[in-house]
C-alpha cells in the first residue's frame, strides 16, 4: 500500500477538495485507487466522476454512512501499487437445500464434485494430514482458469 486515508466532509465541495489533496500528495503514477464511498444519491455522480478523473485505475464500492457521521459524506481511499483485473473464474455452485430444484438453471459452470478420501489415505490419523492440500479442493483448477498474464506475474 502506498497511502491510505479516510475523508469525512460536511459538503460535496469539501470532499472533492480533500480528494484533490490526496491525489496531489500521492505522486504515484499508474497506481490503483481503492475506495469506499458514502454520499447522498444527488452527489454520487459528481463524486464518482471526480474520482474517475483523478484515478483512471480504480476499484470502488458504495457504503452505508458511518453511524457517528450520519449526515456527513465519507470516503475511505487507499492507493495501491498493484494490478487490476476482472476475473471470469466461476465461483462455487449455489447451495440447493430444502426442495428439489429440477427446473432451476445454474448461474455458474458446473464442476465435478471434489470427493475426498483423505481420511482413508491416512488411516484416520489426522496428524498426518496436509491441510494445505485439503482446503477447498474444488478450486484446484483455478490456476488453469486464470488468464495467462496473471499466471506469469512475478510479485516483488
Amino acid at each position: 500500500m502506498i497511502r491510505a486515508q479516510t475523508i469525512v466532509a460536511r459538503t460535496p465541495s469539501a470532499l472533492l477538495a480533500s480528494l484533490d489533496r490526496f491525489h496531489s500528495q500521492s505522486r504515484a503514477k499508474g497506481s490503483t485507487l481503492l475506495f469506499a464511498l458514502s454520499t447522498p444519491s444527488d452527489t454520487l455522480s459528481m463524486v464518482t466522476s471526480h474520482l474517475k478523473t483523478l484515478f483512471p485505475r480504480h476499484v470502488g464500492c458504495l457504503a452505508s454512512p458511518l453511524p457517528v457521521y450520519g449526515s456527513h459524506l465519507t470516503c475511505a481511499v487507499a492507493l495501491l501499487d498493484g494490478i487490476t483485473f476482472r476475473s471470469t473464474i466461476a465461483g462455487l455452485a449455489d447451495p440447493q437445500v430444502g426442495r428439489w430444484h429440477a427446473a432451476r438453471r445454474s448461474s455458474i459452470q458446473e464442476r465435478p464434485e471434489a470427493q475426498s478420501t483423505i481420511f482413508d489415505e491416512v488411516d484416520g490419523d489426522v496428524s498426518r494430514v496436509n491441510w494445505e492440500e485439503i482446503w477447498d479442493r474444488s478450486t484446484a483448477s483455478a490456476q488453469e482458469m486464470m488468464p495467462l498474464g496473471l499466471r506469469v506475474v512475478r510479485w516483488a
